[in-house]
C-alpha cells in the first residue's frame, strides 16, 4: 500500500519527464534508493537530507506522523526536505523515492525511509524563592527569570491545605495574616513565549512565628464582683488589637488575654482560642484560671454580644468582664479600670543624643567606626508614649512607650531611609529597648539596621542626656 502514496507524483511525473529522449530498447532498471538523516531539528520544524542518487532527476517524498497519520506529499529536485508546524518533542518518518526521466533505461527507486525527531521545548529555569520575616509579614524573593511572563505560588500548610494561591508579575510578594506555624511555598515561573514551557515547581517550607509587639501598657485597679476585693492589675496592648491582663485576680502570671474586633462597628470584644482557655458550649462562657489556692481558682468569663467590653487608650479607660458569680447565682461584672497622670510629660523637651557604634552604611560597604553627637527634641505623643529623632538615622522619627515601672522606654521596628529597618541588633523584628537611668539620662544601646536579612549598625550605643 505504501506503494501506492507515489502514484499520483510518478503521474504528475510522467509529463514532466516526456522531454528526455533516451533508448527504449533495454528493460528499464530500478534506481538505487538512497539513505538519508535527519538534518537540523527545532521545537516545531525537521530538515531530511538524503544523498543524491545517480541519475535521478527529482525525489517524491511523504511525511509521516508518529501515529502514522500522512502529513504531506510533495516532489523536490533537491536532496533535502523541512517542515515546519510540528509539534515538539514528536517522531516522524519521512519516505522517500528517485524518479528517473522516462526511457532512460532506469525506473523509480524503491522506498528509502528518513526518522526524525522535534526537539522539545525549553523548559524555563525554575525561580529560588528566598523567604524572610519581616514584622508580621511573611516576605518571599526571587530573581527574574529569563523569558518568565508570570510567577505563579501557593502558600499551604504541611498537610496540602491551601491558604493562598495567584499569580504575579514581580519577582517578590509579602503576605501577611498569618499564625505561628510551618507553612510550604511553592514557585512557578510561567510563559507563554514560543519554543518555552512553564518550570518546574519549586517548594520551600519555613518557620513563621507570630510577633504581637506591645504598643502601651497601664496600671490601674481591678475590682472582683465575685470576692468583693480589688487590687492593682497591669494591661498591655499590643498591635493586633489584642490585649492582656497580668496578674488580673491578684495572682502573678495568671493572666487573661482578649481582643477586640475592629472590622465590628461596635468594637465587638472576643477571647482568642489560641490561648488554651476552656470552653464551655453550654454557658458559652470560657473558663479562665486565676491562680488562686482558694475559690474561685477559675472564673467563667461571658464575652459575647458586648457583655463584656474595652474602651480607653493609654492614658485611661475601663475593662468590663461578665463573670458567672456563684454565690449570686447570676452574672456580674468585674471591672478594671486605670487612668495615667502621663508619664510622656517628663521627657519633652531638648535633649542631647551622642551616639557610637560600627556601621556598613558606607560608600564601600565596608565596616567603619562612627560616632556623633546631635541635639534633638522629644516630644509627646501621648500619656506614655513619645516621639524622638532615631539613633543614627537622626533624621526620622520613632515613637517610644515609656514604662516607668520598669524604667524603660520601647521603639517598636520601623522602616528608616526606605530600604533599612530601624530595630534591635538581634534581629529586624526585635524592639529597641532603652533604659531610663536615676539621674535622669536615658541610654540606647544595641540598636540595629537591618536590610535583607543582614544587619548593618553593630556594637551600637546613644545617650540622651538633657539640655
Amino acid at each position: 500500500m505504501k506503494l501506492n502514496i507515489f502514484l499520483p507524483i510518478t503521474a504528475a511525473l510522467t509529463v514532466m519527464l516526456a522531454a528526455s529522449s533516451c533508448s527504449d530498447d533495454a528493460t528499464p532498471t530500478p534506481l538505487e534508493p538512497s539513505s538519508g538523516v535527519e538534518g537540523s531539528a527545532t521545537f516545531n520544524s525537521l530538515t531530511f537530507e538524503w544523498e543524491k542518487v545517480e541519475g535521478a532527476t527529482q525525489y517524491g517524498y511523504q511525511l509521516f506522523s508518529d501515529s502514522d497519520q500522512a502529513l504531506e506529499t510533495d516532489v523536490t529536485n533537491q536532496c533535502s526536505a523541512t517542515f515546519t508546524g510540528l509539534q515538539p518533542a514528536t517522531d516522524y518518518r519521512l519516505v522517500v523515492r528517485a524518479f528517473a526521466p522516462m526511457g532512460c533505461g532506469f525506473t523509480t527507486s524503491k522506498e528509502f525511509e528518513i526518522h526524525g525527531r522535534t526537539a522539545d521545548l525549553t523548559v524555563l529555569e525554575s525561580p529560588r524563592p528566598v523567604f524572610e520575616q519581616q514584622n508580621n509579614d511573611a516576605v518571599f524573593t526571587w530573581e527574574p527569570v529569563e523569558n518568565a511572563e508570570s510567577y505563579v505560588y501557593t502558600l499551604s500548610m504541611p498537610d496540602g491545605t491551601e491558604i493562598e494561591s495567584s499569580s504575579t508579575t514581580a519577582c517578590s510578594l509579602k503576605i501577611s495574616g498569618l499564625a505561628t506555624d510551618t507553612y510550604n511555598f511553592s514557585l512557578q515561573a510561567c510563559t507563554s513565549a514560543e519554543g518555552y514551557k512553564d518550570s518546574e515547581v519549586e517548594s520551600i517550607s519555613f518557620e513563621f512565628e507570630y510577633h504581637h509587639n506591645e504598643i502601651w501598657r497601664a496600671t490601674g485597679e481591678y475590682t472582683s464582683s465575685i470576692l468583693n476585693e480589688n487590687w492593682e492589675a497591669t494591661i498591655i496592648a499590643y498591635d493586633d488589637n489584642t490585649f492582656e491582663l497580668l496578674g488580673w485576680y491578684g495572682v502573678s502570671d495568671f493572666n487573661l488575654n482578649f481582643g477586640i474586633d475592629k472590622s465590628q462597628p461596635d468594637n465587638e470584644f472576643y477571647i482568642p482560642d489560641d490561648f488554651g482557655y476552656t470552653y464551655d458550649d453550654q454557658s458559652y462562657t470560657y473558663y479562665v484560671l486565676t491562680g488562686r489556692s482558694q475559690s474561685p481558682t477559675k472564673v467563667s468569663v461571658y464575652p459575647w454580644n458586648n457583655f463584656s467590653s474595652f474602651t480607653g487608650d493609654a492614658n485611661k479607660g475601663k475593662v468590663t468582664l461578665c463573670v458567672w458569680n456563684k454565690q449570686a447565682n447570676d452574672y456580674t461584672y468585674d471591672e478594671f479600670v486605670w487612668a495615667n497622670e502621663g508619664a510622656a510629660d517628663q521627657f519633652i523637651g531638648e535633649w542631647t543624643m551622642t551616639m557610637s557604634g560600627q556601621t556598613m552604611i558606607t560608600a564601600d560597604w565596608s565596616w567603619q567606626d562612627y560616632d556623633d553627637t546631635v541635639d534633638i527634641e522629644i516630644k509627646k505623643v501621648n500619656a506614655n508614649t513619645i516621639s524622638m529623632p532615631a539613633p543614627y538615622f537622626t533624621d526620622e522619627t520613632v515613637e517610644a512607650t515609656i514604662d516607668l515601672t520598669a524604667g524603660t522606654i520601647t521603639i517598636q521596628p520601623k522602616a528608616v531611609w526606605t530600604y533599612y529597618t530601624f530595630s534591635g541588633e538581634a534581629s529586624a523584628t526585635n524592639p529597641v529597648v532603652g533604659t531610663i537611668n536615676a539621674d535622669g539620662s536615658i541610654t540606647i544601646d544595641n540598636y540595629s539596621a537591618w536590610y535583607d536579612g543582614y544587619y548593618y549598625l553593630y556594637d551600637t550605643k546613644a545617650k540622651l542626656v538633657r539640655k
